[in-house]
């Protein structure tokens, strides 16, 4: 190897970083014999931790909410950002939702209306910030189609808008007319609930069937089985009544104790209690059954017994 000045460095084949020319076949020997390179990341990790490493960084773990298969330190930026299933609130209704279902939902939650407290109209929720943005309160410079309009341009919008637009006979929004019968079927028209048939409009059909409907199946809150809605209040108060061990304790709760007793349970005060009741018990088995004679007499007793048998049966014979 050629000599070389103090400021010239040279690339370490072994990882790839650069060291000053002088030092590199002493690094070289010191990388070469303690680091490597990970084949996934590239990092110079010693070679003593490369499984560690590879367990900690890299190793292949499945996703509890969707059971894709991530590497280990990708996991929680997969659960926070990327994860099909991970739970996100609908910008409407507030309401979680699995984020693979929450364009489909906020699609038919945001044409839902309400009633705006300063106009008295109903806007539908997409269009609520922008129509707050704008609303005074005043019916002067506002249109039939919910608009503020200045008012020298007024009476021209007036006659503009008039023949174009019609309002909805049920909720009130401005609708253009040659879609006046479309709006009508896909927000308004009945239709009929899949579980407990009743007749909602088709905008509200997915909030009914999630929310309201009595036949929704809900999952118990004690055993975890799954109910229509309706019978749910029946089945929780027997299933709320059954009783499991305390595994503190070892005292037999109600179900639906059970939350308030873990907090204050301690498992001392109740496992001396649950002892001083198995004493208690014991004793009044002992007085319901009375003193029981000694095992000596118990013997002689029955030792005599068996020789009058003996000698009745000889006699006899």
């Amino acid at each position: 190897m050629a000599v070389a000045s103090d400021q010239t460095t040279s690339i370490c084949n072994n990882c790839d970083r650069e060291i000053p020319s002088l030092n590199l076949d002493l690094h070289v020997a010191h990388c070469s014999l303690k680091l490597e390179k990970c084949k996934i990341c590239g990092l110079m990790v010693p070679k003593k931790h490369a499984d560690k490493h590879f367990l900690k960084k890299h190793a292949p773990v499945t996703c509890s909410l969707c059971n894709e298969t991530v590497e280990r330190e990708e996991l929680a930026v997969h659960k926070g950002e990327n994860c099909p299933q991970r739970m996100l609130a609908c910008e409407y209704c507030e309401f979680p939702l699995p984020a693979i279902d929450l364009i489909e939902h906020q699609e038919v939650c945001g044409n839902r209306t309400e009633l705006c407290h300063l106009c008295s109209r109903y806007i539908m929720l997409r269009e609520r910030n922008v129509h707050e943005s704008r609303c005074n309160g005043s019916t002067n410079n506002i249109t039939e189609s919910s608009r503020a309009i200045p008012s020298s341009n007024h009476n021209f919008h007036v006659v503009h808008s008039s023949p174009k637009l019609e309002k909805c006979k049920t909720r009130g929004d401005m609708v253009p007319e040659k879609d006046a019968e479309e709006h009508f079927l896909r927000t308004h028209a009945p239709v009929a609930c899949s579980f407990c048939n009743e007749t909602v409009e088709r905008e509200v059909l997915a909030v009914h069937k999630r929310e309201n409907c009595p036949q929704r199946v809900v999952t118990c809150e004690y055993c975890k089985h799954p109910f229509p809605a309706i019978d749910l209040f029946k089945h929780q108060e027997v299933c709320g009544n059954r009783a499991e061990r305390c595994h503190l304790c070892s005292k037999y709760i109600r179900l639906c104790d059970r939350n308030a007793h873990e907090r204050r349970c301690n498992g001392k005060s109740s496992r001396n209690t649950s002892q001083a009741e198995r004493d208690r018990g014991a004793l009044r088995t002992q007085q319901h059954e009375g003193p029981k004679p000694p095992r000596v007499l118990t013997i002689a007793i029955t030792g005599i017994a068996v020789v009058l048998g003996a000698l009745f049966y000889q006699r006899k014979a």
